[in-house]
């Protein structure tokens, strides 16, 4: 059953504009293959359980290219929904919270 992880990386001291941060973000995670769909906020990746460590992996190298560029300070929000009770991904609960 797929897990699936909400994330949001964030550059600090940079502005108030970090769009071509995430950009670059986006860009690696589809590089590698990962399942995703970016919102306003946060970005959502659609995982197998055993795969968890190779984004966990993923994010440790963003923080290391971010910190390169010369961001001193990178936070990052997780949250994780590992369902087990029933299959779920990403396009079934998007459809499921917007039907009426």
């Amino acid at each position: 059953m797929p897990v699936l992880v909400a994330f949001s990386v964030v550059p600090l001291g940079v502005g108030t504009s970090v769009g071509e941060y995430v950009k670059s973000v986006i860009k690696e995670l589809d590089k590698r293959g990962f399942k995703f769909q970016v919102g306003p906020m946060f970005t959502t990746v659609e995982l197998k359980r055993e795969e968890l460590r190779d984004f966990f992996d993923f994010l440790c190298e963003i923080h290391d290219k971010l910190a390169e560029e010369g961001i001193g300070r990178i936070e990052t929000i997780i949250k994780l929904d590992d369902r087990r009770d029933k299959e779920i991904d990403i396009e079934y609960k998007v459809k499921r919270v917007l039907e009426e």
